[in-house]
């Protein structure tokens, strides 16, 4: 998606970036969690693209760009464990056959939520293939 540009930064609160010179928002929120030293993060991610293209095909947008978050989301968990790989590479880090089962578990999800769209399940459930390799999306 290239560079983006931090349309309002809350520290340490809240985060809201443009990608794509305006296609994608991205905001990130933080705040208590439910539990004693905890933390609850909130991502929203709205984008003005119908579909995404990644390796000559076609992917609903939002499913392909919601999907590739499971993996970044459990680098996440792992940099702030200490338990992340020095040689991590974020551009390459869903292509490690380790990552399959969150992959696969977040893109059932994806999948899930968009075949339950009243708005258009037909073309989105279409749309929705778990088996992508889609940490590639976003």
């Amino acid at each position: 998606m290239g560079t983006g540009t931090i349309l309002v930064c809350d520290a340490p609160h809240l985060l809201k970036l443009s990608l794509g010179g305006g296609v994608d928002e991205i905001e990130l929120r933080l705040s208590p969690g439910p539990g004693d030293a905890t933390t609850a993060l909130e991502l929203q991610h709205a984008t003005t693209l119908d579909a995404h293209d990644i390796g000559g095909q076609s992917f609903d947008a939002v499913f392909c760009m919601g999907g590739g978050y499971y993996p970044r989301l459990l680098a996440l968990d792992m940099h702030l464990r200490g338990t992340l790989p020095e040689t991590y590479d974020s551009a390459a880090f869903h292509l490690d056959p380790d990552m399959r089962p969150t992959i696969e578990r977040g893109s059932a999800a994806m999948a899930a939520l968009l075949a339950a769209d009243p708005a258009d399940p037909a073309d989105r459930a279409d749309a929705a293939d778990p088996a992508d390799p889609a940490g590639a999306g976003g």
